[in-house]
This record gives structure tokens, C-alpha cells and sequence, in this order.
């Protein structure tokens, strides 16, 4: 989000800066089928928020966050509701972690036409697997995380 001088917020949607390099940057690009954990750092403490995964680049799934604004709040979802929200209201310094799950992309061949790349399942794997170990860990799952097939 941007703020302005004078505090008045000039658009809702979470703008992504200061990548780690050119790797980083390349993942959240190009990588179809990625995990990731969004993190928001509150008194020098950096606590998990979200763990997911997105069939999409990250950058085209973070289309889908901005959908999150009060505006959109009978047809956006809830998660994405709460991670833009929080972001808007907070102004809290959040996090992004990308875990790359792009190898081996699915491509069929029907017909003689050929489909784009889809992410393999892996992405989907990573984030069970993650949302587990900290549900074992914490007792609860992440604050922003509401798959109902998780338990804790």
C-alpha cells in the first residue's frame, strides 16, 4: 500500500519492493506452482500469518489479495480480505517467502494443440506439509489460514 504525505491512502493492493536479488524477483515473475508464507514483523518479532500455495506465478496470484478490499467483501475471499486488510490498517511491515515448486510442469497434448504449463502438485504438498509441522508446533494453525480441512 501506498501512504501519502498527508495519511490518506492512495489505493489498496500490496506492492511487492526489495527483493533479496535477481533469483527472488525472477521466482515471484516466472515460477508457476509456488509455497509461500506471508510474515508480519511486530516489535522487532517476525510471527507467522499466512502459509499457501498458488498454482499461478505469485505475482498473478497477488492479483487475487488485492481483490481484498471492503469494496469487494461479499464476493472476495475471506483470506484475502484479511491479508490486504491487515496490511491496509497495520501499515505493518510484512514478509514474503517463496518456496519454488515449479519443477516438472504438466503439459498436455489433446488434438494436436498443446496447453500451456500447469504447476505439478507439489506447491499444494509443501503447504499441507508446512501448515502441519506448525500446527504441531503452535496448536493453532496461522492466524490468517481457514483451509477447514487443517486441524488444530
Amino acid at each position: 500500500m501506498i501512504i501519502l504525505s498527508n495519511d490518506k491512502r492512495k489505493n489498496e493492493k500490496i506492492v511487492p519492493f526489495a527483493f533479496n536479488g535477481d533469483i527472488e524477483k525472477t521466482i515471484f515473475d516466472e515460477s508457476a506452482g509456488v509455497s509461500y508464507i506471508f510474515t508480519c514483523v511486530l516489535d522487532d518479532k517476525e510471527y507467522i500469518i499466512k502459509i499457501g500455495s498458488s498454482r499461478k506465478t505469485f505475482k498473478d496470484g497477488l492479483q487475487s489479495y488485492n481483490c481484498g478490499y471492503l469494496y469487494n467483501w461479499r464476493t472476495a475471499s475471506t483470506t484475502n480480505i484479511k491479508i490486504l486488510q491487515s496490511m491496509v490498517t497495520t501499515r505493518a511491515l510484512f514478509k514474503l517467502y517463496l518456496y519454488d515448486c515449479s519443477d516438472n510442469p504438466y503439459i498436455f497434448d489433446w488434438c494436436g494443440v498443446t496447453s500451456v504449463p500447469f504447476a505439478n502438485p507439489k506447491a499444494l504438498a509443501v503447504e499441507d506439509i508446512m501448515i502441519k509441522k506448525f500446527i504441531e508446533q503452535f496448536g493453532h494453525k496461522p492466524l490468517a489460514n481457514v483451509q477447514a480441512d487443517a486441524e488444530g
